[in-house]
């Protein structure tokens, strides 16, 4: 877990105090909005005709509730806006933002009070090695309000099943599943022994943004690319599953 103040990239203690003093304008509206940043000159109608035709997603202050494991591969984990399949062994998605957004008691003036955005790289090591080296990197795009937040992860690995359910990876020598990924940091993730198997990470980004009195919880499950175990020509396959 990492605790910061999204002005400073370096992780810092945040006391309590700190985040019982975070300002939050009285009388107005806030919410927390994901998969799109807040145009300028926004309005609450805007807001809610971008959450209509699907652009993005809006949530009120929740305390939310905590990713529990799975044993089969988990729904909701997508590639995102298909990223970019850079060579035959890396992968990096989209960045995925979060942003906390305030509006005016009239509706008629929203503004963006913090902006996280959240990127995963994927690299097949290749070869005999069953193993990636995943990437979770959080960039802060702005924060003028001075608005603190929590940010974690976790992993699962999938198996890709041609006209089947797709199932955790559970060969010898696989990272476990449903598990604490560290942000902003490399961690190699092995999938297991198993050889002529399409395989595959997911990633769980979670961020808690403290805002005033209010706390505001998003995820997003980046599902990575579709891998080929081999036992000598492991790489990334020519095309991925998209996730659901």
């Amino acid at each position: 877990m990492v605790i910061t103040l999204l002005t400073a990239f370096a992780a810092t203690a945040v006391p309590s105090a700190a985040i019982a003093d975070s300002p939050a304008p009285p009388e107005s509206h806030s919410y927390l909005l994901e998969g799109a940043p807040l145009p300028e000159s926004a309005t609450e109608a805007d807001i809610a005709s971008m959450e209509a035709a699907g652009e993005l997603t809006v949530l009120d202050a929740s305390d939310g509730a905590a990713i529990q494991p799975l044993s089969s591969t988990p729904d909701g984990f997508k590639l995102w806006n298909k990223g970019q399949r850079k060579s035959d062994y890396v992968y990096y998605s989209d960045w995925y933002p979060f942003t906390v957004a305030d509006c005016a008691e009239n509706g008629t003036d929203c503004h963006t009070e913090a902006r996280v955005d959240f990127q995963l790289k994927q690299t097949a090591i290749g070869g005999s090695s069953h193993a990636w080296e995943l990437t979770l990197s959080s960039k802060t795009v702005s924060n003028v309000g001075g608005v603190t937040a929590t940010k974690t992860s976790r992993y699962w690995c999938g198996v890709n099943v041609s006209g089947g359910s797709d199932t955790i990876c559970d060969s010898s020598g696989a990272a476990p599943s449903g598990v604490d990924m560290s942000v902003d940091t490399l961690v190699k993730k092995p999938w297991g022994s198993k050889n002529s198997i399409t395989v595959f990470p997911m990633v769980k980004a979670q961020i808690i943004f403290y805002y005033g009195s209010q706390r505001f919880l998003g995820d997003f499950g980046f599902r990575g690319y579709d891998t080929l175990s081999r036992a000598s020509t492991t790489k990334l396959a020519s095309s991925s599953g998209t996730g659901n």
